[in-house]
């Protein structure tokens, strides 16, 4: 009869922890990417949507202009 107090332990448990910190990196890394990802759809689908708002009001002069700094 097994002790009902020491339960066996689960299988992460049994991992180095240097394999969870590569782990832990590794989707880090993964967020992060996403995350600038993320940022730059949402500046490019702003940026097109306040371009298509521009040309539908029929005025010309819609495209961006950068001065230098």
């Amino acid at each position: 009869m097994e002790n009902a107090s020491n339960p066996p332990k689960p299988a992460s448990r049994d991992r180095k922890p240097a394999s969870r910190s590569v782990n832990n990196l590794i989707v880090g890394a993964f967020l992060a990417a996403l995350l600038i990802a993320g940022v730059w759809l949402f500046n490019a689908i702003s940026a097109s949507q306040k371009a298509q708002e521009c040309l539908e009001s029929r005025r010309r002069n819609c495209a961006i202009i950068e001065t230098p700094r």
